[in-house]
């Protein structure tokens, strides 16, 4: 009689509610190597006003490049 009681008491613990228990994955993502690659900051080497606009405009050459290695990285 004790056993049945038991035994039952064991099955009403089977029958109990399953909890759901997520389980999270990690993925490493890594930024492409040529999007970490440092720019070049152009050198001043100039001693006019046309070697002044020549500079201006390498820096907006390298201004540019840094912005596209942005939309590079939020694209990735």
């Amino acid at each position: 009689m004790v056993t049945s009681l038991l035994f039952a008491l064991q099955l009403t613990g089977c029958a109990s509610k399953k909890e759901i228990v997520p389980i999270t994955k990690l993925i490493e993502l890594r930024t492409p190597k040529h999007l970490q690659m440092p720019t070049p900051v152009p050198e001043w080497n100039g001693t006019t006003n046309q070697d002044l606009i020549e500079y201006v405009l390498e820096l907006k050459e390298a201004l540019n490049m840094c912005n596209a290695d942005k939309v590079g990285i939020g694209e990735f």
